[in-house]
């Protein structure tokens, strides 16, 4: 993002414009600026959702930034380069990677549907947000955007020349389950780093560590990443199993089902 005189930069780009517009349930539509925790917000990949904000990854609202304008056949979007856009198919692409012409996730009358980009410029804005949803997603301004940034302007991990099936949106969103638990388990409190406006703690530490990790070369980032990539995939299945009695009574029935298969055949032997 780049300063003017209504105040500094902020030290990375993962947010919307203050202006920006989301859909709060049983409001209408709020400025991102006025967004609060516990708000009710539209959320992408899931027709006619909505989701709390449990959190703010960025929110400043006296920083000024410079911001992607892309605008389709019925809206705009005012993002962050770096931040993941939806695209027509479900994917999250750094919004950097738009071109005129692509395909964008746009919710039309409570249906999602795909809306062609008519144009893309710089503009700079006054306010900085990124909210957070349970689903790593939301609506804004009409169009589906990520929670997450993406780095080495990829969609996916680039380690060395090779680039992974590994996602950015998938990456951000399995390791923030380590947030989404503590919110569940009522660890809600939001602070930010010093000297790092509007930064929550939850982002800004992790910010600076990936991406030192991604300009290592392929012996420590391989080695780095295949150690925190169970970690941070048990704690997704751990988040799953809370958030969901379904999932959690599949699992139970399915233990108990497999136990008593083991002793049937036992028995027989």
């Amino acid at each position: 993002p780049a300063p003017t005189s209504e105040g500094a930069p902020p030290p990375f780009a993962i947010c919307f414009s203050g202006s920006s517009l989301v859909e709060v349930e049983h409001k209408g539509s709020v400025k991102m600026a006025d967004l609060a925790l516990g708000d009710v917000v539209r959320v992408g990949n899931n027709n006619n959702k909505f989701e709390p904000v449990y959190s703010f990854g960025h929110k400043d609202s006296t920083s000024s930034a410079e911001f992607l304008r892309i605008t389709t056949e019925g809206s705009s979007l005012e993002i962050s380069p770096d931040h993941m856009v939806a695209i027509e198919g479900g994917r999250y692409v750094p919004a950097s990677l738009v071109k005129k012409g692509d395909m964008l996730l746009t919710v039309v009358s409570e249906e999602e549907v795909a809306a062609v980009v008519t144009g893309i410029k710089k503009v700079v804005r006054k306010g900085v947000f990124a909210p957070f949803t349970a689903s790593g997603s939301i609506v804004v301004n009409g169009i589906v955007a990520s929670n997450y940034i993406a780095y080495q302007g990829s969609e996916y991990l680039r380690v060395g020349e090779m680039e992974t099936p590994l996602s950015y949106q998938w990456i951000a969103h399995t390791f923030n389950s380590v947030h989404r638990l503590a919110v569940m388990f009522g660890i809600t409190g939001e602070t930010y780093s010093e000297g790092e406006e509007g930064v929550s703690h939850w982002v800004a530490m992790p910010h600076k560590m990936f991406s030192w990790l991604v300009e290592q070369n392929i012996v420590v980032s391989m080695s780095l990443i295949g150690l925190a990539l169970p970690l941070f995939s048990l704690t997704w299945l751990i988040e799953l199993l809370v958030s969901s009695p379904v999932v959690v009574l599949a699992v139970v029935v399915g233990g108990v089902s497999l136990m008593t298969y083991k002793k049937s055949v036992k028995k027989l032997l």
